[in-house]
């Protein structure tokens, strides 16, 4: 033992009292260092990672409203393909106008690096929807579809630029999930249903493809709201997401509403009567129901972000100043003890 510790002990004999104390602190005090400013660079990170994630929230609405639209303009094309043009072309034009308006706008920093593919998508959208008007009937419809594939695009690339996917808070990802995954299979879902039945009634008899796909969708629906109804379920468990349950509710019921009217007025219905464009707009009046509730998953993540904004501002400012005091009490006493 006394050969391991000879080095310490031959060290310790040449510095006298003092210095010895200011070895052994220094020892202490340099990891002491370290490790508190590395709590301090995650308090900072923390706060940056939800304030970038609270400025761009509003990215991710304005995408979100774009899918919305995208979804209206794919239904209404595929009506178009179906009954001719007529009202319907200019319909559609002042839909692709409205969405070309919303893709220009959106508060979206191109210096930034990080935002290169949402800005590069942004741009592919805007060309897929300028150029939609000089297609034919048919080009249009499939045009149509692909803008609300690349409108999802949009959407997921605007939540990850934010960080929504990825955040800290489990609940935050959750609802996220909601907002990019969840809600667009349903509404998307009871968007086919709003464009078949509507351009059957239109015809006044449902053909064998529009039978199959009527069929084929129904089955789909059953599938989707078990899943829904387990999503909404394990999502909004907390108590702090209570005030999202009667949103959510009402989003889950339209499915159960849509399918009736489906099954009872397309699927078995023995003629079809009713003007389409009546169809179309009950079934949008179903589809607002989530689009109600992604406004409010909006909100509640808007309001969550900015008190956990202001929580980590304070917090981190209670640790530097702590972190400060104690340096300076430190110094204070070495002072001191040098001193006398």
């Amino acid at each position: 033992m006394n050969s391991l510790l000879a080095p310490a002990i031959a060290l310790m004999n040449r510095l006298s009292y003092g210095m010895k104390f200011c070895l052994i602190s220094v020892l202490f005090f340099i990891p002491l260092g370290i490790v508190s400013s590395m709590v301090v660079h995650q308090a900072y990170e923390r706060v940056q990672v939800t304030r970038h994630a609270q400025q761009n929230l509003e990215l991710v609405r304005a995408s979100s409203a774009i899918v919305h639209d995208a979804e209206v303009i794919r239904d209404m094309e595929n009506v178009t393909s179906m009954l001719g043009q007529g009202q319907l072309e200019a319909r559609g034009a002042g839909l692709r106008k409205q969405v070309l308006e919303k893709l220009q706008a959106l508060p979206l920093d191109t210096q930034d690096d990080a935002a290169a593919d949402v800005a590069t998508k942004r741009d592919e959208l805007i060309a897929l929807y300028q150029g939609l008007a000089n297609e034919s009937v048919s080009g249009k419809k499939v045009l149509a579809v692909q803008g609300l594939a690349e409108a999802a695009t949009l959407l997921n690339f605007s939540a990850a630029y934010a960080g929504l996917p990825q955040d800290f808070d489990r609940d935050v990802r959750q609802l996220t999930e909601l907002l990019i995954d969840a809600t667009p299979q349903v509404t998307s879902a009871l968007g086919e249903g709003r464009a078949v039945g509507a351009y059957s009634m239109g015809l006044g008899f449902i053909n064998s493809d529009a039978s199959r796909a009527m069929d084929d969708l129904f089955e789909t629906l059953q599938k989707l709201t078990a899943n829904y109804q387990q999503k909404l379920q394990q999502t909004l468990s907390g108590s702090e997401l209570q005030g999202l349950k009667p949103a959510a509710d009402a989003s889950l019921e339209s499915l159960s509403v849509a399918q009736n009217i489906f099954d009872e007025e397309i699927i078995l219905a023995n003629s079809l009567e009713g003007e389409w464009d009546d169809y179309f707009a009950r079934i949008t009046v179903e589809i607002e129901k989530t689009y109600a509730l992604d406004a409010a998953i909006f909100d509640t993540l808007s309001t969550r972000l900015k008190a956990r904004l202001g929580q980590n501002q304070r917090s981190m400012l209670i640790l530097i100043v702590s972190l400060s005091l104690v340096g300076l009490l430190i110094i204070y006493l070495y002072a001191g003890f040098y001193m006398a």
